[in-house]
């Protein structure tokens, strides 16, 4: 009994660790003006403004880099969760 007991409880820690929340990833959001890029530079993701990065300080090259957000990109609020949109190719 102890040994099924111990193995379901083995098996629903190991399921509850396959699950990653929303927050944790992008974080929740409403609006499009919730997210904001993930990276201070050249950002390939979008996140809640609560888990965005501090960029004080921080300069980037002018280039536009494949698969980012720069020259175009955008975020955006779809399902309650942050995206990257019209990423430069």
């Amino acid at each position: 009994m102890i040994k099924i007991f111990l193995l379901l409880l083995v098996f629903v820690f190991l399921l509850s660790a396959c699950v990653s929340p929303v927050a944790e990833s992008s974080g929740f959001c409403i609006r499009d003006s919730d997210c904001v890029p993930s990276d201070c530079c050249h950002a390939s993701a979008c996140v809640s403004k609560s888990l965005a990065k501090n960029c004080a300080g921080v300069f980037c090259t002018q280039n536009c880099v494949p698969g980012s957000l720069d020259c175009g990109g955008s975020c955006a609020c779809e399902s309650k969760r942050c995206v990257a949109k019209n990423l430069f190719v």
